[in-house]
């Protein structure tokens, strides 16, 4: 059984601690005894811990996530005491995580999903964060939200400052809410036709251009004609006449 295995097996345990102590896994070690800041009154380890145990034994890949979430930490900690930061953690972390999955055996899968989820764990917008900027990072992470988002309600979890607070904060909420309207907006069609069939043409990339695919666009999305190559081919053709 390699250690992969282990670790996985071990993660499905009510009880994991002990058994994930023994493994001596390295990225954890590195963690212990590191002191954190004004936020956490425990430290990087211990924190790791209680993040994972608040997650479902039944998922022990997103446990995993858990344990591994701030193993960036020991190595961007600058400064002492309450007042030490940890920036790019998460970016340091999701390489650290990856690497030594890889190492000891873990499915290439798994290594992308715990480094993504690692990478993004510390996702937070401000009030003037445009929604065209949301919409790209959720559309980009799309896949793992859900679980970015157990994982976030079990950081705070584990952080014994916030163990009696809300799991879910007001500025969660609202996210969730904006993702519902990005979930409601319709699909963007992708038109029959494409900037090729002009450059066919011999029409080169210019306002004309724009101008053509962008009217074609825009009848097809009012339902004024059918995304129908035929039929788009045929209207591109009046266009460039009644412009040329």
């Amino acid at each position: 059984m390699n250690l992969a295995t282990q670790i996985l097996d071990a993660l499905r345990q009510d009880d994991f601690e002990p058994i994930i102590t023994q493994l001596q896994i390295p990225i954890l070690i590195a963690c212990q005894g590191i002191e954190q800041n004004q936020y956490h009154n425990e430290t990087v380890y211990e924190h790791l811990m209680l993040t994972a145990k608040a997650l479902p034994a039944d998922r022990p890949l997103l446990r995993l996530c858990g344990l591994f979430h701030d193993v960036g930490k020991p190595i961007t900690k600058a400064g002492t005491g309450d007042i030490c930061t940890f920036y790019n953690h998460e970016v340091k972390g999701a390489r650290i995580a990856y690497e030594y999955m890889i190492s000891v055996g873990f499915h290439y899968t798994d290594c992308q999903y715990v480094s993504r989820l690692v990478r993004h764990h510390m996702f937070r917008f401000e009030d003037v964060t445009k929604y065209k900027t949301i919409k790209k990072w959720y559309k980009n992470n799309k896949d793992i939200f859900e679980d970015l988002f157990l994982l976030r309600q079990a950081d705070r979890a584990g952080n014994m400052i916030k163990k009696d607070r809300p799991r879910i904060t007001s500025k969660m909420e609202e996210l969730r809410q904006i993702i519902q309207l990005i979930e409601q907006e319709p699909e963007p069609i992708i038109l029959a036709i494409s900037g090729d069939d002009l450059i066919r043409m011999n029409y080169q990339p210019g306002p004309l251009f724009r101008h053509v695919l962008g009217t074609l666009r825009k009848r097809v999305e009012n339902e004024e004609l059918p995304n129908d190559r035929e039929v788009l081919l045929t209207e591109m053709a009046i266009l460039l006449q009644e412009n040329h």
